[in-house]
């Protein structure tokens, strides 16, 4: 946590404060006259800000021309300089930004912007770091499937096959194993016969999709929809929908079977009909 340590009235410390707030900073604040810095305190701060003593000193102060300090200095030692400075405050240069491995004396504007933009770097590679490896995880994993999906058809009895129509050919499918989980994997099973058999057009077994799909409360079927629309693949599922007692879900079916990239049809031959036409 930064430590934003100031003197509250001094038009130099309010120009610090509104350069933290404007990087939504996260600080504590200290008034240096009412909690004026001790001896280790300064000391530690000395070492992480590499400068020479004399920099910590506040030389426009009351203060310090009263004592007649500008004479004194150069013959005091560092210690003697700590020892002076932990008397009062008012005699340290403000403002100060200090945290673990900092310590910033003196408002020096750009060289404030510097630790919030170097921390704004860190952070954003951090992000970008996370963000590519759960790419790759993603990646990863949309491949192992595919694979998996290529296996199941390469093993399956009922291969795919080509069925010729007026408009072009359609991929038919008939698979009783549920391997369409979400959305992406019917997509990418799609790519895959287009890929394989130059097939956009694609006829499957309702039994290929888990159950769940079917539940318009699961969002799955709809982004289903969207995405073959956005792909330009058209898909007809073949199968007996009657049992399904939801009202909404019938009335998707309806609606999805006027358009042209998502029918539910009872068997093959409106499938063709569908897909063909």
């Amino acid at each position: 946590m930064l430590t934003f340590i100031c003197y509250p009235k001094c038009s130099t410390c309010q120009k610090a404060k509104a350069l933290l707030d404007s990087y939504h900073a996260q600080y504590e604040i200290r008034d240096i006259k009412t909690d004026n810095p001790g001896y280790d305190e300064l000391k530690s701060w000395l070492a992480l800000s590499g400068l020479p003593i004399k920099k910590f000193f506040n030389t426009s102060g009351l203060l310090y021309k009263s004592l007649g300090l500008k004479d004194k200095l150069p013959s005091m030692s560092e210690d003697e300089c700590l020892k002076l400075l932990a008397t009062d405050g008012m005699l340290v240069k403000r403002p100060l930004l200090v945290d673990e491995c900092r310590a910033l004396v003196g408002f020096q504007p750009r060289e404030w912007e510097s630790v919030f933009e170097y921390d704004r770097k860190k952070t954003d590679k951090i992000f970008n770091d996370y963000f590519n490896e759960m790419l790759e995880i993603v990646k990863r994993r949309e491949e192992a499937e595919l694979a998996r999906l290529e296996e199941i058809a390469d093993k399956s009895p009922n291969k795919i096959r080509v069925v010729n129509t007026t408009s072009g050919k359609v991929a038919v499918q008939k698979f009783d194993i549920p391997i369409f989980n979400d959305a992406d994997i019917v997509l990418g099973h799609a790519s895959h016969i287009e890929r394989i058999h130059g097939c956009r057009d694609i006829a499957v077994s309702k039994e290929i999709f888990e159950e769940n799909f079917f539940d318009l409360s699961s969002g799955l079927i709809e982004e289903t929809a969207q995405k073959l629309a956005g792909s330009g693949f058209r898909l007809a599922v073949v199968g007996d929908f009657s049992g399904y007692a939801s009202k909404p879900f019938h009335d998707f079916i309806y609606e999805s079977n006027k358009g042209r990239h998502l029918y539910f049809v009872a068997d093959e031959e409106e499938a063709l009909k569908k897909l063909g036409g």
